[in-house]
């Protein structure tokens, strides 16, 4: 009986270990394989997408005219100083002190804004020269290993940031320079535009589309 014991415990463990072995045994990796080619690889991701107005700017003419057919149709691009609309002047009405006083208000203020873009141009293009300069001292201490290159990636996009600075202050200043022209506009003669007979233009005060 005790015989029969034992055998009975040597064949548990054995089976024991027999399933342990089984259970931490190696398997293998089950895997796809496929032949090596060489060819073009192309992969498209479609988004919609949002288109956002950086600048939005104002074309007008205070002055008494018809529009011409525009040409231009939605989404269309022009260049700064494109002609962008036709106005044949027609036959004013009387023009009393008080509108003529308005009109030369709006002239001054318009010439006041011209200078004042011209003092923004003038600025961030010394913004731009300082971070030219930045830029310059950056790399060589970059180059000699004083800075890392997280700095000098820094100074570039400072750089970058100041030239898109002057940009937007030239056609600031643009816009100004239309603006004063219209405002010049309505402190003409009456009739001055019928007189001469000559069409309008109004012009782009910058470039988009």
């Amino acid at each position: 009986m005790l015989q029969k014991r034992h055998f009975a415990l040597a064949a548990t463990g054995l089976a024991a270990l027999s399933l342990l072995a089984w259970a931490f045994s190696p398997r293998p990796v089950t895997v796809e394989a496929a032949p090596v080619l060489q060819g073009r690889y192309e992969q498209a991701i479609e988004e919609d997408g949002r288109t956002r107005l950086k600048d939005r700017y104002t074309v007008s003419a205070p002055v008494a005219a018809r529009v011409m057919r525009i040409a231009l149709r939605e989404g269309d691009r022009v260049a700064a100083g494109e002609p962008v609309a036709v106005l044949l002047p027609v036959l004013s009405a009387m023009v009393d002190e008080r509108s003529a006083r308005e009109a030369a208000a709006r002239h001054q203020a318009a010439t006041a804004n011209v200078a004042r873009a011209a003092a923004r141009i003038a600025r961030t293009q010394v913004a731009a020269d300082e971070a030219q300069l930045e830029l310059h001292r950056t790399e060589k201490l970059a180059r000699e290993g004083f800075l890392s290159s997280s700095r000098l990636d820094s100074a570039r996009l400072a750089l970058t940031g100041a030239r898109r600075e002057v940009e937007v202050a030239r056609a600031e200043r643009e816009a100004a320079v239309h603006a004063q022209a219209q405002a010049a506009a309505a402190l003409l003669p009456v009739n001055a535009g019928a007189q001469a007979g000559r069409p309008l233009t109004v012009r782009a005060p910058v470039g988009g589309g």
